[in-house]
């Protein structure tokens, strides 16, 4: 006891956890300003690794001096000292030489003209971010203008083929980040920033093309022309990343870059309000783009890009409202019909076109229309995601892979394209892969309703009912209903299969389909219902719940021919009338 009083004694008396607790806060400091300075400056990685080394060494380092020396009077250098603090020296160096340069490869040194490697073998390409450029106008309402400056600017640059393209939604979380960080995070070999700043007869957009592993400018320009003149910029600015990265451009692409698609500015205004609530993809926002883009085609009815963007938004529409798609879908058509009539090169309608009919047109031609969109329009990110959900319910699960790939190379920030990276797994059936995906995304956003909702589909599909009695309380929480509601599911789905089995389950996990309610997302709709149903030994109840989804145009009916939750019903001669009824080509293999 006594000892234990007189280390502390001398540990207060030398003032060994005051100059601790000191170092500790200035190193901390010295170390966050380090990191602002590096990413700003694009420092060298080292540079952050060394300091960090030498920090850790320091304190230690710092406790060592603080006891030979903090005490007053006790000044003397003595041996012991001078081999603790040699010995730190050498760690610190030992430290720096092994996670300096060596520390694992720096994504940002290599080649600056060609992205990353990609890990599923894809070729590599030079890659670009185009940050959402800052407004300087003073007026924050002024924003939507700088973003959608970004956004048309990105439009253009995906029409080059051989150039990685990060959509807009993956790259507005980054504004204001450095170019550094930026690369990093989304794995690009280059960063386009930019400014713009309104008056009322002139814009001027400063632009600065940046490779961030040296941190050099590759290049920048500003231009300060009258307002109308906002599209020849945008496609002097395309023009001039394409030179820099030395990416070909097609005549027929320079032609649809150089064209000024409308001479009205208030409607080009209005459709760059109305992508920008498209982005925000909720329901109020996706109506207000409709309204949007609504006006524009008013003021100009042979804006073809506006038409585009509106058949989109009416694509989608029944997704994030209570919209059916008997109502949405004849108004987005006949806008994407108008837009190809005026233009046949808008991506967007041909892709919107073969979204919208995937269920009603021969599968060769709703094929044609994704495939001539993204000739178009190599870097479309929402086309190859709309491509590939088509290639699933035609059983084509590897390409399906491909497109879902290549999607989340665009758009790395997507959650909903992340998690449908498992579609093709689950719907061949192979749940374990298809839950790795989703897993995936639930490490790092534990509250993504969508990947429960997958996750509870698969491992209760895939026979593993504990932990999807688990998923269930988990999404429908997320789906809105109270926490209890959640416990109560839960318990009701493990009780059941502790006291029956498998068919215990399916039969609560049919009685709480009332109660849980129907909906346009995977495992509230008609369709799984009925596999729910057979599963529950109720086979009668599934074909009338299929016949039912038949007359509503279940949009999930499109799934008929590979959808795991139909499995039981395979065997049964009824579902050959579905099929045929559905309207589904029949698969065929590839």
């Amino acid at each position: 006891m006594n000892d234990a009083r007189s280390w502390v004694d001398r540990l207060r008396d030398r003032k060994v956890v005051q100059w601790t607790l000191l170092y500790v806060a200035g190193a901390w400091l010295v170390l966050e300003v380090t990191d602002f300075l590096s990413g700003t400056f694009s420092w060298p990685a080292i540079v952050v690794r060394s300091l960090t080394v030498l920090a850790a060494v320091g304190l230690a380092a710092t406790i060592v001096v603080a006891w030979f020396h903090g005490e007053r009077g006790n000044q003397r250098v003595t041996p012991l000292e001078v081999v603790v603090l040699a010995a730190l020296g050498a760690v610190a160096v030992a430290g720096v030489a092994i996670l300096g340069p060596g520390a694992g490869p720096d994504p940002l040194s290599a080649d600056p003209e060609a992205a990353a490697p990609d890990p599923d073998g894809a070729p590599t390409r030079p890659g670009i971010a185009v940050l959402p450029f800052d407004n300087l106008s003073g007026d924050p309402e002024d924003d939507y203008f700088g973003l959608g400056i970004t956004e048309e600017i990105i439009a253009h640059l995906a029409r080059l083929d051989g150039l990685l393209v990060i959509a807009r939604s993956s790259v507005v979380p980054f504004a204001g980040q450095s170019p550094r960080v930026v690369a990093r995070e989304l794995g690009v070999s280059h960063v386009l920033t930019g400014t713009v700043q309104r008056s009322a007869q002139r814009v001027k957009v400063t632009t600065a093309l940046v490779d961030p592993a040296s941190g050099a400018q590759v290049w920048g320009e500003q231009f300060d022309r009258e307002r109308a003149d906002i599209f020849a910029i945008q496609a002097d600015v395309a023009r001039a990343v394409a030179s820099a990265l030395d990416v070909a451009v097609s005549e027929a692409v320079a032609a649809r870059i150089d064209r000024s698609p409308t001479a009205s500015e208030d409607a080009f205004e209005l459709v760059l309000r109305g992508r920008e609530a498209w982005n925000r993809r909720t329901g109020p926002e996706v109506s207000r783009a409709i309204e949007l883009l609504e006006r524009a085609v008013e003021l100009d009815s042979a804006y073809a890009d506006a038409w585009g963007a509106l058949s989109t938004s009416y694509a989608i529409l029944p997704a994030y409202t209570q919209a059916s798609r008997a109502a949405a879908y004849p108004r987005g058509l006949a806008a994407a019909e108008r837009a190809l009539a005026l233009d046949s090169t808008v991506a967007e309608a041909h892709s919107a076109r073969g979204y919208m009919r995937m269920g009603d047109w021969p599968a060769d031609r709703v094929e044609t229309e994704f495939r001539r969109a993204l000739e178009l329009s190599p870097g479309f990110a929402t086309g190859h995601h709309w491509y590939a959900v088509w290639l699933i319910g035609r059983g084509r699960f590897d390409e399906a892979r491909d497109r879902l790939r290549e999607a989340a190379r665009l758009d790395p920030r997507s959650l909903v394209i992340a998690t449908e990276l498992g579609w093709p797994d689950y719907f061949a059936g192979r749940f374990r892969d298809a839950l790795a995906a989703f897993q995936a995304v639930l490490r790092e956003h534990p509250d993504f309703e969508l990947a429960w909702e997958l996750t509870w589909g698969a491992l209760e599909l895939s026979g593993a009912y504990r932990e999807a009695a688990e998923a269930a309380r988990e999404t429908v929480v997320l789906k809105g209903q109270p926490p209890q509601v959640g416990a109560e599911i839960e318990a009701d789905l493990l009780a059941a299969f502790e006291r029956d089995g498998a068919v215990g389950y399916w039969t609560e996990r049919m009685a709480w389909l009332d109660r849980l309610g129907s909906g346009s997302t995977f495992l509230t709709t008609a369709v799984y219902a009925a596999g729910i149903q057979a599963r529950a030994g109720d086979v009668d109840a599934a074909f009338r719940t299929l016949d039912r989804a038949l007359e509503e145009g279940d949009p999930f009916l499109f799934f008929v021919h590979v959808d795991p939750a139909l499995d039981p019903l395979r065997a049964d001669p009824r579902i050959t009338s579905i099929l045929d009824r559905s309207g589904f080509e029949p698969l065929r293999s590839h």
